[in-house]
């Protein structure tokens, strides 16, 4: 993850691609803005993918003395969610009706706004053909099914993969139904991992 004074020379080297509310520019601009997630780090938040702390439980991770490394990945993740919701409300100065949809994007967990759920508002408000993009990955992810002499290890990289690309579209696939999905996908061979899994559930 960026540390601040990485942060900061980015912020002086990258410039605020504008979005006007264009339907027509949506895909280019998207995926341009994604881009510009990945090099700031915070893709993951952006999408959905990864967790962020909610206010007060960031209030009580600022005041400990010491934090173990999934409390510094809490921590980071809100910073980072802050960053994206900047960018986000930046690049929508030009266009009202993305700005409001940005501006509203708030709620009791994360009242300074939440980078997820504005993605996820003007991806469903822009999106348009890039609709059809996302339903064909969801048939694509849906319909794919591990061959017996296929790598595992390969398949699940390939749906993992599929999950991002779905989520960079507005739908968010969680770490539940992507198990649940493997589970049932999996050759005949392993039957008895489905069923001792499935048993872990219900005990």
């Amino acid at each position: 993850m960026y540390e601040d004074a990485d942060y900061d020379a980015l912020e002086r080297s990258m410039k605020y691609i504008p979005w006007k509310g264009k339907k027509e520019e949506w895909y280019t601009w998207h995926k341009t803005f994604l881009g510009r997630a990945m090099t700031r780090g915070y893709h993951g938040i952006l999408v959905g993918l990864e967790l962020v702390p909610s206010n007060e439980a960031t209030k009580t991770l600022a005041g400990l003395t010491e934090m173990m490394s999934i409390q510094k990945k809490q921590f980071n993740n809100y910073k980072l969610n802050i960053r994206a919701y900047a960018d986000l409300l930046q690049c929508c100065t030009q266009d009202i009706v993305s700005f409001g949809i940005v501006d509203a994007a708030k709620d009791k967990e994360l009242s300074n706004g939440n980078a997820a759920l504005s993605w996820k508002r003007l991806s469903e408000k822009f999106a348009g053909r890039n609709n059809v993009e996302k339903m064909k990955l969801i048939k694509q992810l849906n319909e794919s099914h591990m061959g017996k002499t296929e790598d595992p290890d390969k398949w699940i990289r390939n749906l993992e993969r599929l999950r991002q690309r779905i989520a960079e579209c507005g739908k968010t696939i969680d770490d539940n139904e992507l198990v649940m999905h493997i589970l049932y996908h999996l050759p005949t061979e392993y039957d008895n991992i489905n069923d001792q899994y499935l048993k872990d559930l219900d005990d």
